[in-house]
């Protein structure tokens, strides 16, 4: 079997239309859109890193379309893509996952957050 033949296998295993990367640290920080999702299954990776996913194309448009729709409503004052990957997760919890098992992806792990401006929300991974 080829890589990529291995890839799609796994990503067809998930049983989702989209799966995103998952990562250790919750960010942004206080982010809880998503806490429906049971994360006790999930090991440390069970984070949405919201700039690595897969899907087919079909599923992703309607997906980002609906992103790019709610983006300007949600209170985002990081301005971060990955909450509001977050916040339409819940809408989209049947077909859309995180790959918590790093079967697809694998994300760099404990890490933690320095706050480089507080006040404005800003921080980075050290």
């Amino acid at each position: 079997m080829k890589d990529l033949d291995l890839l799609v296998e796994s990503f067809l295993m998930k049983k989702k239309k989209i799966i995103f990367n998952a990562c250790v640290n919750n960010f942004p920080p206080d982010c809880h859109y998503d806490d429906f999702m049971d994360r006790s299954v999930m090991g440390a990776y069970k984070y949405c890193n919201s700039g690595v996913f897969m899907g087919k194309t079909v599923d992703l448009i309607p997906y980002f379309e609906y992103l790019n729709s709610i983006k300007d409503n949600i209170p985002n004052p990081m301005r971060d893509d990955q909450l509001i990957v977050r916040y339409a997760l819940e809408q989209f919890k049947d077909d859309v996952g995180y790959d918590y098992e790093c079967d697809l992806f694998q994300a760099y792990g404990f890490t933690f957050l320095v706050p480089v401006d507080k006040e404005n929300q800003i921080y980075r991974a050290q």
